[in-house]
């Protein structure tokens, strides 16, 4: 008489044991999916054609912060510190800033790949510095004068790209992307007012115009991050 109610306690805990486990299987393949659609927290990371193929080279960083479980908040910012197609000599130079601010929503292919569409806004400002010939006083004579160039830019633009993770724990990545869109571009110089390019063009590159300007232009961006993803 008692092995009727220990078996039936041992059928009932392996019941209930299963159950559980089912459950907890279940819950498990749960987090892996939810895993899987889900964005990393955050990355850093570094635009390299931004300090090799730019003909204004800088060193740009910037950062995605999860905003959603599609959504992130794309942001960056850096100096510019050389020009090869610009400065060519002694004393040329470009120095200022860029920064950028986007939003980007996300079409999630498990955990490697992650194509998205966004939008992003543009703001530089630098001084470009170039050696130009002018002529003085009504070209009685000319000089070579460092001409400064301060330019401020503004613009917004769409924008798809992917991003592919790499690693066994899918921690690194790059991020190539392109878009169009438009920007707003007010430039100034530092001639003096008896002074004239006495040439209308320096280089490929380089600024052919001496009046004030402002200008909107279309605008296309092309890039390729390489950076650091934080799950």
């Amino acid at each position: 008489m008692r092995v009727k109610p220990i078996l039936l306690l041992l059928i009932a805990c392996s019941i209930f044991e299963s159950s559980f486990g089912q459950d907890e299987e279940s819950l498990d393949e749960d987090t892996v999916k939810i895993e899987r659609i889900t964005l990393p927290r955050a990355t850093i990371k570094i635009n390299i054609p931004a300090m090799t193929i730019d003909p204004k080279q800088s060193v740009f960083f910037a950062t995605d912060t999860r905003i959603g479980r599609f959504l992130s908040l794309d942001m960056g910012a850096g100096p510019y510190f050389n020009s090869w197609a610009y400065n060519e000599y002694k004393g040329e130079s470009i120095r200022g800033i860029r920064a950028r601010l986007g939003v980007k929503y996300y079409y999630i292919f498990g955990r490697r790949l992650a194509p998205y569409v966004g939008v992003e806004g543009m703001f530089n400002r630098y001084a470009l510095k170039n050696y130009r010939e002018v002529c003085r006083s009504g070209c009685q004579y000319t000089e070579d004068m460092l001409v400064t160039q301060e330019t401020l830019a503004r613009g917004l633009s769409a924008r798809t790209g992917l991003e592919i993770f790499l690693g066994k724990e899918k921690r690194f990545f790059f991020d190539a992307y392109g878009g169009v869109g438009f920007k707003v571009t007010d430039r100034s110089m530092n001639l003096p007012e008896d002074a004239v390019f006495s040439n209308s063009l320096s280089g490929f590159f380089g600024f052919d115009t001496q009046d004030n300007a402002n200008d909107t232009l279309p605008n296309i961006i092309l890039g390729i991050y390489f950076g650091y993803a934080f799950w």
